[in-house]
């Protein structure tokens, strides 16, 4: 479940920031990839995943697994096998510090799922990249607090 040692990193702030600055790089490029690759049958799973991460906020619970199944289904939307092994390994390293469960971000996550997902059902690579990329941005600011 934790091929790269990730939970026994001792700093976790760093390990953060280092996820982040690896999700930056790729992450964008995945959405644009789904923009242009997802079915039909990947859009309506991408749309069911965005939504159960708005469930989950606006119900207060805990949002990450469902975070973790939304990033993922972009990764298979991009149709690239190496893409779908790697982003579940890359969040569940970033989710397992509780710095990152922070609700206060609610708001912010939803809206910015919902642009991306929005960029991707409507097969626009470039609104695709940049709508990840402006969400990555903001979880690496959460770090660097």
């Amino acid at each position: 479940d934790d091929p790269l040692g990730l939970t026994y990193v001792s700093d976790q702030k760093k390990l953060g920031l280092d996820l982040s600055e690896i999700r930056l790089r790729m992450e964008p490029w995945f959405a644009q990839l789904a923009a242009e690759r997802a079915t039909e049958e990947d859009l309506v799973k991408l749309k069911e995943t965005c939504q159960k991460v708005e469930d989950d906020i606006s119900a207060h619970v805990n949002h990450l697994d469902h975070d973790l199944e939304f990033h993922t289904a972009i990764a298979a939307c991009s149709h690239n096998q190496v893409a779908s092994k790697l982003i579940p390994i890359i969040s569940k390293g970033i989710f397992s510090s509780g710095e990152y469960s922070n609700m206060k971000y609610g708001k912010e996550t939803i809206q910015v799922h919902r642009a991306i997902t929005d960029a991707i059902c409507s097969r626009d690579p470039e609104q695709a990249y940049k709508a990840m990329e402006e969400h990555l941005r903001g979880n690496k600011s959460i770090w660097e607090e």
